[in-house]
């Protein structure tokens, strides 16, 4: 079977009544050149609201070029949370040479993957990521990148978290296995939602080249109530200080006062500026304390771990 120019991956978990939203674009997206497919990694749990029994395991009808009029689709069942986890076993299971993500909150639009592949062969990138504006069905403040200007993201630039979205994101293979695929710690599911700033941001720290196009656009549809939405901003300024303590621990320091500049600029000079956004802003800190809490953690199991190891050789 020759393999697809592109696989769209969707990672769910007990949510099938916003995925079956999400499936109903999919049934009308165009087939690109070179043909596509589409994967579902479903992290639900054995006995509760699964979304697989939902999925028709046939060929989505697409629109083709009359050779290629279906994009295959397949379901992935892998229970657990954690949203970095699931897009690394969607991506090692699809057979494009580009891969690229929504979410099951996302709605899409028929020329979606046409655009992302044209754009790829237009384009000297490794990497893209696109504009997720709200849809009419939610709340404004759920668009998640409003900004429509096409703009280079090269070879050692710091990235802002924002500038990138999981929801509209596409990358070659070859740059996913160079870096060994998403951070798995991270992701919706875990403690910090910052799996995709966080790959991009290793990606171009290792060389490769990024865009932010125009097109396609992502809807994000995911319709919570205006308490659901300020706990997800709190949630995503913690993400925003694990991602960059996480750069900083990675080696690359510069994230430091990258990262402390943009602070300023939030906070401002203005004193309404500064009570609207300080809590914003302390947000980061404590997330990024507690990240570098959890991966102090980690780091003492493994070293524990391998000195258990070492100690049993040398017994033996």
């Amino acid at each position: 079977m020759t393999a697809p120019s592109i696989s769209l991956i969707i990672c769910t978990r007990h949510r099938p009544v916003s995925l079956a939203r999400t499936l109903n674009t999919v049934a009308r997206l165009q087939v690109p050149p070179g043909g596509g497919e589409v994967l579902i990694v479903d992290g639900s749990d054995p006995g509760l609201a699964s979304t697989s029994h939902r999925v028709d395991p046939r060929p989505v009808p697409a629109r083709g070029d009359g050779v290629n009029d279906t994009l295959d689709l397949r379901v992935i069942h892998r229970p657990g949370p954690g949203l970095g986890r699931a897009r690394n076993v969607g991506v090692r299971s699809a057979r494009g040479a580009i891969c690229c993500f929504t979410d099951d909150d996302c709605l899409l639009g028929a020329d979606h993957l046409v655009q992302i592949v044209q754009a790829f062969a237009e384009h000297p990138i490794d990497f893209a990521s696109g504009p997720v504006l709200a849809a009419m069905t939610s709340d404004p403040r759920e668009a998640l990148d409003p900004s429509d200007v096409f703009d280079y993201l090269a070879p050692g630039d710091r990235l802002a978290p924002g500038c990138v979205q999981g929801a509209n994101l596409a990358l070659r293979r070859d740059m996913f296995e160079s870096l060994g695929g998403f951070g798995e710690d991270l992701g919706a599911g875990t403690q910090f939602r910052c799996e995709d700033i966080d790959l991009c941001a290793r990606a171009t720290s290792a060389g490769f080249r990024g865009a932010h196009l125009i097109k396609p656009v992502v809807w994000h549809d995911p319709r919570r109530t205006p308490r659901e939405i300020r706990g997800w901003i709190r949630a995503n300024d913690r993400a925003r200080g694990a991602f960059y303590v996480r750069q900083v621990l990675s080696g690359d320091l510069g994230y430091g006062p990258f990262w402390a500049r943009r602070a300023r600029r939030r906070l401002g000079r203005r004193p309404s500026n500064v009570v609207r956004n300080a809590p914003r802003v302390l947000g980061e800190l404590v997330g990024g304390a507690a990240h570098a809490a959890a991966l102090g953690r980690e780091r003492a199991r493994s070293n524990g771990s391998s000195n258990r190891q070492r100690g049993n050789s040398t017994n033996a």
